[in-house]
């Protein structure tokens, strides 16, 4: 999610006006009190979600709380018409994290990978080559998911500080970019072949 499709930070203090163009205000209520975020989403992440769910199963991947998650895709899929498939991520309060890992998709629900699918070395994982990993970062995948995974730029609206970061002069193409991608794999699964999220960007 964040860094991805989009880009989240807490709201600066003092901030309780209505924020700057193109930036969603989020409350988040716990135990611990409310939480105040700013969110922009990436250029053409509507569309990508549309387009891309027309043709392949999206799952979410993040190391962000359960609560945080569901308000975000909340936010951007409402009606919960495009985001279809499985979401892992954190507990509330969970202070671990998890591996990363296309294991955890071939899983049934709520079965725990056993130790010898935890990361470790070797090929890709059956079944990789059905799969295309969107992230701004390769190494929080296990080795063996890492083939299936197709790089962005890393999106980022805002400074550490909470400021807002103005858009740069030129198009944010990479997520139209990504769907050519996706077609690309989805149309060479349709033909039987074999591809890999590494030999599709040349294709």
């Amino acid at each position: 999610l964040d860094h991805t499709l989009l880009h989240a930070c807490e709201a600066p203090a003092g901030s309780e006006a209505v924020p700057p163009a193109g930036v969603h205000p989020l409350r988040l209520h716990s135990p611990k009190g409310t939480m105040r975020y700013w969110v922009r989403l990436r250029e053409g992440l509507h569309a990508f979600l549309r387009e891309a769910s027309q043709f392949a199963t999206l799952h979410v991947f993040t190391m962000a709380a359960r609560t945080y998650t569901l308000h975000i895709l909340n936010a951007i899929d409402p009606e919960c018409a495009l985001v279809t498939g499985r979401i892992f991520c954190r507990e509330d309060g969970q202070e671990e994290t998890f591996d990363k890992s296309l294991a955890h998709v071939r899983k049934p629900r709520g079965e725990a990978l056993g130790d010898d699918e935890c990361g470790g070395e070797g090929d890709a994982w059956p079944g990789c080559d059905e799969y295309i990993v969107l992230d701004d970062r390769l190494e929080v995948w296990d080795r063996r998911s890492q083939p299936a995974v197709l790089r962005v730029t890393p999106f980022r609206a805002f400074t550490s500080m909470g400021e807002v970061i103005p858009p740069p002069p030129a198009a944010d193409v990479a997520l139209h970019d990504s769907l050519a991608v996706l077609r690309r794999v989805a149309c060479a699964l349709e033909r039987g072949e074999q591809p890999s999220a590494a030999a599709a960007p040349a294709a």
